[in-house]
This record gives structure tokens, C-alpha cells and sequence, in this order.
């Protein structure tokens, strides 16, 4: 008798377990969604705000990429080469 109700103990104890792993995995799997959907609206909100004015400005001031680069030479004896 005392083994069928160890034997019952067991199984309910196993079964709790499993369902609190089960809790668990779920609950990793919705962190993960949410972490990335934050992720996404973190861009999207810099790119509307900051980003998106920039943008507005840059085509008001008609930049243009470049498509050349030039260096500036410096002298020997200019204030950026002295030591």
C-alpha cells in the first residue's frame, strides 16, 4: 500500500514538474518575441524622429552623395605634422 501511494506522489510531483518546465519555455519564447518587436520599434521610432528629420532636411538642401574623395595635403612645416 505504501508503494502505490509513493508511486502516486512520484507521478503528481513529475507531472508538476514538467508542466512548471513547460511554464517556463513558453515564457522564455514570449521574452524573446517581445525583446525583438522592442527592438524593431526602438528602429522605427529613431528613424521617425531623429532620423526622419534628417532625411526631410537632407532632400530640402538637395545633398547629393558623394562620389569622390579628396584628402587635404598637409605642409611639413604646418601646425598638424609639428611634434
Amino acid at each position: 500500500m505504501a508503494l502505490a501511494v509513493m508511486l502516486v506522489i512520484y507521478v503528481v510531483l513529475i507531472n508538476n514538474l514538467t508542466q512548471g518546465s513547460y511554464l517556463i519555455k513558453n515564457y522564455n519564447k514570449q521574452m524573446d518575441t517581445l525583446l525583438t518587436q522592442n527592438k524593431n520599434l526602438q528602429t522605427s521610432f529613431a528613424e521617425s524622429g531623429f532620423l526622419g528629420n534628417v532625411q526631410d532636411r537632407v532632400q530640402a538642401l538637395s545633398f547629393e552623395k558623394t562620389t569622390q574623395i579628396t584628402y587635404v595635403q598637409l605642409l611639413d612645416n604646418s601646425l598638424g605634422m609639428a611634434k
